[in-house]
């Protein structure tokens, strides 16, 4: 269909041509000499943009290397629509090629937004897998055909745009592309959906490779993450493979971000214990976790009265988010209490010990044994 129009449309484009050959040179003079000098013009805008906005070394990620990509991309197209939209206002152009202007100036002027919108894509791409960095091959693959479907939509539209000035009806061509569009998207519905799912993946960031995350039941670190699929390895070794809708649709507790960790450690303590060794508890406690690296204290309290000693409270922050560093300081803390509380003459809190009684079947047992007994002995 688009080729049927493009066809359609090349025969116009060859009459504004010829009519514009056809005519008196002269009066293209004044055009001519424009665009000449508008090159030059532009040829110095560049370098000038070139030399000011460049900086070697630096990461081409901000708005000023948006507008070095944007000055990059103009060229002879902008030059053309400028010169043939202002000349026939300013110049006696005869009326036969006022309309050759018209269509030369749409197409040019289609060209160079291409250009743009092509600069600003690459722009955008180029940010985008800078801040991703290079441990993530997603941003690369993900990234790319991203790009490659924003410039063929861009190029679509331009296309239709284009046809559209040239006079020709592109209302067929767009119900075509309409119900194109809904049967494929019907037919690769999940396959979208797991690109869609990358494509988030991407420009949010929830997590890089090498993070650790857990979503749903799965828990394990991501090694890659693809246009369909996220791989993780788990904790017991197992390679899982996640479609990208169900990271998508599930909430993500990205563990390698964790800054610090809160610890609620209960103490039981003996009713024997006198109310001076009571009130020194809390204190001993806050020292050994100041005392203990990767560690920070928040507070210690008697809670309540338990049913088999007082109830103690003592809260502290894991101030690292690596999961060795956090138990070693968890068991050194556990340690040095012990070891105080012991040299103190501190008892912790335990039930009180007793006989325990015999179950009920207890002698059914015994006899049941006593049988089995004398039987494997003979």
């Amino acid at each position: 269909m688009a080729l049927a129009l493009l066809i359609q449309a090349a025969p116009q484009v060859g009459k504004a041509a010829m009519r514009a050959v056809q005519a008196d040179w002269t009066v293209l003079l004044p055009e001519l000499a424009a665009l000449v000098i508008g090159g030059a013009v532009l040829f110095g805008i560049r370098r000038m943009a070139d030399r000011r906005l460049r900086r070697p070394g630096e990461l081409a990620t901000g708005i000023d290397d948006l507008v070095l990509e944007l000055v990059r991309s103009t060229g002879l197209g902008f030059l053309f629509f400028l010169v043939l939209t202002i000349a026939p206002s300013l110049v006696a152009v005869p009326s036969g090629l006022r309309p050759s202007f018209h269509v030369v100036a749409v197409l040019a002027l289609l060209v160079q937004l291409a250009f743009w919108g092509n600069g600003v894509i690459t722009w955008f791409t180029r940010r985008q897998m800078i801040r991703g960095g290079a441990s993530r091959p997603v941003a690369v693959t993900a990234l790319t055909a991203l790009g490659f479907a924003a410039r063929l939509i861009l190029i679509l539209l331009l296309v239709l745009v284009g046809l559209a000035n040239l006079g020709i009806n592109v209302t067929a061509l767009l119900t075509t592309l309409g119900v194109a569009g809904v049967a494929v998207a019907l037919a690769l519905q999940s396959v979208l959906s797991d690109l869609i799912g990358a494509l988030s993946i991407v420009l949010n960031r929830p997590f890089l490779v090498g993070e650790t995350i857990q979503s749903g039941e799965f828990l394990g670190t991501v090694e890659y993450v693809g246009l369909r699929t996220t791989r993780i390895r788990n904790l017991s070794g197992e390679e899982l493979f996640l479609p990208n809708s169900y990271l998508l649709n599930n909430a993500i507790r990205n563990l390698s971000r964790l800054e610090q960790r809160r610890v609620s450690l209960g103490l039981r303590i003996s009713y024997q214990t006198t109310l001076e060794r009571l009130e020194e508890i809390p204190e001993i406690v806050a020292e050994i976790v100041r005392q203990t690296p990767d560690a920070r204290f928040d507070r210690a309290h008697l809670k309540s009265f338990g049913d088999w000693g007082y109830e103690y409270e003592v809260v502290w922050y894991a101030t690292t988010p690596d999961f060795t560093r956090y138990m070693d300081a968890r068991q050194r803390i556990n340690l040095a209490v012990l070891r105080q509380l012991q040299g103190d003459g501190v008892l912790l809190g335990a039930p009180a010990r007793g006989t325990v009684p015999a179950p009920a079947h207890a002698d059914v047992v015994t006899a049941v044994g006593r049988v089995y007994g004398s039987g494997s002995g003979e």
